[in-house]
């Protein structure tokens, strides 16, 4: 079953985080447009420092493109993974999901 990850960090607000990923997701086509992603959108959520972390680890080895918000200073706020990136995202919770202890950012 072929697969569109998205990341999107977990400390930014929810109706954000839905935003980016969006973004994140047409970027990806727009960028890949011979890319197969099927039918499936697989929507992870990251801290800042992990989402980093995955788009250099996916470079060079997986299609892969990062969302920089330009309303959030230009912070890198999402990234859409191809589906053969499976592996390196599979340890990352779906997003969404309530978390306790965390300062959500959001746009004024």
């Amino acid at each position: 079953m072929k697969r569109l990850y998205v990341v999107v960090r977990n400390d930014i607000a929810r109706g954000l985080q839905i935003a980016q990923a969006c973004h994140a997701t047409r970027e990806f086509t727009l960028r890949h447009p011979h890319e197969d992603v099927g039918e499936n959108l697989v929507v992870l959520g990251a801290s800042h420092a992990e989402l980093e972390r995955l788009v250099a680890a996916a470079e060079g080895a997986h299609a892969v493109t990062p969302f920089f918000e330009p309303d959030l200073g230009g912070q890198m706020t999402a990234a859409a993974f191809s589906g053969n990136a499976r592996k390196l995202l599979s340890s990352f919770p779906l997003a969404l999901r309530p978390q306790r202890d965390v300062e959500f950012l959001t746009l004024d």
